[in-house]
């Protein structure tokens, strides 16, 4: 989520009422059991609908009628709040942000819920255990139906997600896409935000299809402009134009989801057809190309301003018969074997925020391709499971 508070906009609530997205509270209390009151509020809001907590702000009957100042130390506090929403609110919300603003009249505290599409959240801290959600009349304890209708909600996300892998990996298998990408082996990326399956998924994508922005592809870390299709926005990574040359693509689509697939960080020739793990840059190693497009994943989705929690999916597709290739040197590499599957989806990683993502939680994507291979595990990871590419 972005500030979406200023001065101006502060100053302008007075006169205004309370909703089913915006409460008034005339002072941060989070001392003792006060915390517990606090997260509800948090939970309540992104169980529901998202919306604002403005501290600082003196209401009657929901009505604000002026500002009180939060006359604590400020950085301080915002910290303290911050954490305890990060530890007493179980799974994470991702993208709350608190900030201060000064109006000259006293400063209030500004806390930015988003709606959760990881949903239900249950506040944790003290052994509670509860689940709220917000309607218009305020917070309130959700029962056990409304609560077994979120968890269902959150299936129906899911399956969505699964639906979407499918439908594309099929599309794929067609050649039914921009670019031919020939019969050889490919590896597909997908980067799914959860809230591309809401009734209106909304992005800032039309500011952002112009001829020629820049997008990098799975195996190419140069720049390919892009141009508007069907579906959003495309930027194709074309072969050197000989026989058996390959193509490769990055396709934004209009509800903020991203795809890109190649063989060309695959060998594919008269004598092996492999994926190549070797830790001799710049020779080729498919685990860092994955791991770097992240990195690009996370540019496009700041630039067209999309949050939230994410799904990566990676799949194989026309695998069959290849194996993983290693360093001439390593005497593992006799014991790889031609994967069998022609088509393999790897474990989906749920993502918080991307930003901040922990790469550690690549290991089981990639340990399933080493398994598939008949290796153990991959050897990106060190011994506590870290990110630890060989490079």
């Amino acid at each position: 989520m972005n500030k979406t508070y200023t001065i101006e906009k502060v100053l302008a609530l007075i006169g205004m009422q309370e909703s089913g997205t915006l409460e008034f509270k005339q002072e941060v209390n989070i001392e003792k059991d006060n915390r517990k009151e606090f997260l509800y509020d948090i939970a309540s809001f992104s169980n529901n609908q998202g919306g604002t907590i403005i501290y600082g702000i003196i209401e009657k009957e929901g009505e604000a009628i002026g500002i009180k100042s939060v006359d604590q130390n400020l950085d301080a506090l915002i910290l303290k709040m911050e954490m305890l929403v990060r530890d007493g609110i179980k799974p994470v919300i991702s993208g709350v942000i608190i900030y201060g603003i000064d109006t000259g009249s006293g400063v209030v505290i500004v806390v930015e819920i988003p709606k959760s599409w990881n949903a239900p959240h249950m506040v944790t801290i003290g052994g509670t255990n509860k689940f709220y959600k917000r309607g218009e009349k305020g917070k309130y304890l959700v029962d056990v139906f409304e609560l077994k209708n979120m968890f269902l909600l959150q299936g129906t996300i899911e399956q969505k997600v699964t639906d979407f892998i499918h439908e594309r990996i099929n599309k794929i298998l067609n050649n039914d896409t921009y670019v031919d990408l020939g019969n050889e082996g490919l590896i597909t990326m997908h980067l799914i935000p959860t809230s591309s399956f809401g009734a209106y998924p909304s992005f800032n994508l039309p500011s952002t299809l112009k001829y020629g922005y820049p997008m990098k592809s799975l195996s190419n870390k140069t720049d390919n402009d892009s141009i508007p299709n069907l579906d959003g926005i495309i930027a194709i990574s074309r072969g050197n134009g000989q026989l058996g040359a390959k193509n490769a693509y990055t396709q934004l689509f209009r509800n903020g989801i991203i795809e890109t697939v190649s063989g060309q960080n695959l060998v594919s020739d008269d004598k092996c057809k492999g994926i190549p793990y070797y830790v001799n840059p710049p020779e080729p190693n498919y685990e860092g190309d994955i791991e770097y497009m992240i990195e690009e994943f996370a540019r496009i989705h700041s630039e067209v301003k999309v949050s939230g929690p994410q799904i990566l999916s990676v799949s194989l597709i026309n695998i069959k018969g290849y194996k993983l290739e290693l360093n001439s040197n390593d005497i593992t590499r006799f014991n790889a074997k031609p994967i069998q599957q022609n088509v393999i989806v790897l474990p989906n990683i749920y993502i918080e925020d991307l930003n901040t993502f922990n790469r550690g939680n690549l290991k089981p994507m990639f340990d399933t391709v080493w398994n598939a291979s008949g290796l153990p595990e991959s050897r990106s990871f060190d011994k506590n499971g870290d990110w630890h590419l060989h490079w």
